[in-house]
Order: structure tokens, then sequence, then C-alpha cells
């Protein structure tokens, strides 16, 4: 699972591995989430929760004319996302930098939108996306 910082292909990214239940704890213990709130909340919504927070960030710290900066082994299963490596179709969906781009995914794989998995990480991102203008306008 990978979670854009900011809204550009050259934002910085964070990618977890393992299990749907790995996953979630180490993306709640990241973004700094409120475990007991997300203790029963399915991955795709912790998703776009800390994808919120990580875009919010990106966006705050861009008008106050910084940049983030990661703490070291601030989380353990944080990696780069290999160029060389395909992403998968939900990588490509948390990470899409526009609306264009989560649409142009669903034109391009409309069988894999039958997975509840990917249809609600789509609609997340969807939503995240139009925060994030919204919050720009």
């Amino acid at each position: 699972m990978t979670i854009g910082y900011g809204t550009t292909p050259q934002a910085s990214r964070a990618t977890f591995t393992g299990t749907p239940a790995q996953v979630s704890e180490d993306i709640i213990e990241c973004f700094g989430l409120d475990a007991e709130r997300f203790a029963d909340t399915p991955l795709s919504d912790i998703v776009l929760e800390a994808t919120s927070v990580a875009v919010s960030l990106d966006l705050v710290a861009r008008k106050l004319g910084g940049r983030l900066v990661a703490e070291p082994d601030a989380a353990p299963q944080k990696a780069a996302e290999s160029a060389a490596q395909p992403a998968s179709l939900l990588d490509r969906i948390t990470g899409a930098p526009d609306v264009a781009v989560l649409q142009r995914l669903w034109v391009d794989n409309q069988a894999a939108f039958a997975d509840p998995q990917i249809m609600a990480a789509w609609k997340a991102r969807g939503r995240a996306l139009q925060a994030v203008q919204a919050a720009a306008d």
C-alpha cells in the first residue's frame, strides 16, 4: 500500500507491505492516527485518512515555503517505491495525483473494479483528491 505526500508525481511516498492488519497498524503508527478510533476500520478508510494527513502536511509545508522531512526510522515498513517495479492497481489508485489519472485507471481496468477493495480505494482516493482541490480553491 502506498500513500503519497502531495498530489504531484514527484511527491514523496510511503509504502507499506504485509497483511492488511499489519499494514493498517503500520499506517496508524506512521501517521500518528488514534489506534482506538481506527481499531475496526477498513484498510481503505485508514488509507484515506492517512492520505488526507499526508497531502495536508505537504500543502501546509509548501504554502509556508518549507518541505516535509521524514524522521529516520519513523516507520519500519516505509520504503521508497521502486520505479522499476510496476505498481499494483491499488498502489496506482492511492498514488493517483489527480482526478483525471484516477478516472483513467477506472477506464483502463474496469474488470478489476468488481473487487470491493479496489472500488473502495478508488472512491476514497477520489474523495481525498476532491477535498484537496476544494482546500486549494
